[in-house]
């Protein structure tokens, strides 16, 4: 396909497993094929795929071909798919350089080219920054260059395991993401200030193909809104919060559903799918993190509840009106 997602987000599937694990041997037998899907995915890759090397940011996409999640109904709804460098893969590309250092220090091995591409890439990450939205970009260097639609993709940036982001745009982005995407069952594919926004869906196949990304909540998101909650402003009491309208949600669908989205107006009718399993599991997946005690092999601290104003720890649950 014409995506490094899967192999981006496996890389971060190994990470939890091994500090759940300590799987020393598996991890061992992993590592040597995770460096050679790295390799050639910085190399160039099928999807139009490659690492540039200006700034080590990983750019993705090919003509008529979906490179993010979200490409797939972009291009059925007849919008522009999300090609050139979208945040959310970038993200999950630096995550992928600091897990593998991490790996190579606990398998004894010398993982200096991996912290070296994962400075470098903290480095361009920072082009990603909007001041003027106090954002991130979604997309960077696109064929219509950069792309400042305040979309739920950046959230990943402050919910994987590490944040190329410094703790003051961090707490940025958390304040944009809940103030304009955040909704009680998932987080709106766009912000309602835009003129594009579609904030219900109807039934009509056309009609809801286009609101899927232009204002439809998705569920999955949420519990990365609530796992980025509780490492930006601390409060894992109040972040575990954040996931309890997905019980209600699962009370209606049935055990172990949740559906893929909702609307993004109230009252949030749950929308799409409920096989998919992605939300069912990044909810319990953020639950067992925010509520246990997790192994933490991050190699910085996030910004702590003390270091954040209190106006920032309202706004980042405020819901607009």
């Amino acid at each position: 396909g014409g995506t490094a997602d899967a192999t981006l987000w496996y890389v971060q599937a190994l990470r939890a497993y091994f500090e759940q694990t300590l799987d020393t041997a598996f991890l061992a037998r992993a590592v040597p094929r995770l460096e050679a899907a790295l390799e050639s995915l910085t190399q160039g890759t099928s999807g139009g795929i490659s690492a540039d090397p200006s700034d080590g940011l990983l750019r993705v996409g090919a003509t008529g071909e979906p490179a993010t999640w979200m490409d797939a109904r972009l291009i059925a709804a007849g919008l522009p798919p999300r090609h050139g460098k979208p945040v959310e893969t970038n993200a999950l590309w630096f995550n992928a350089h600091t897990a593998m250092a991490t790996f190579a220090r606990r398998l004894r091995r010398n993982g200096e080219r991996w912290e070296t591409r994962a400075d470098r890439l903290e480095q361009g990450f920072a082009r990603f920054w909007n001041p003027d939205r106090h954002a991130l970009f979604d997309v960077l260097d696109g064929p219509y260059g950069a792309d400042a639609s305040i979309r739920p993709n950046q959230i990943l940036a402050l919910s994987l395991p590490e944040s190329p982001l410094p703790s003051a745009q961090r707490r940025a982005v958390l304040a944009t993401v809940a103030n304009e995407l955040f909704t009680s069952h998932g987080l709106r594919s766009l912000s309602p200030r835009d003129g594009r926004y579609v904030p219900h869906e109807t039934g009509d196949p056309a009609h809801d193909t286009r609101a899927a990304v232009l204002g439809s909540a998705w569920t999955w998101l949420l519990p990365h809104f609530a796992l980025a909650h509780q490492r930006v402003t601390g409060d894992r009491a109040l972040s575990l919060e954040l996931l309890q309208p997905l019980a209600s949600f699962m009370h209606d669908r049935g055990l172990g559903l949740l559906p893929e989205r909702s609307d993004g107006d109230p009252p949030h009718a749950g929308r799409g799918s409920s096989r998919p399993a992605w939300a069912v599991a990044e909810a319990l997946r953020a639950w067992h993190l925010l509520a246990g005690v997790r192994k933490d092999l991050r190699r910085r601290e996030m910004t702590r509840a003390h270091e954040t104003p209190a106006h920032v720890r309202r706004a980042a649950i405020r819901q607009p009106a």
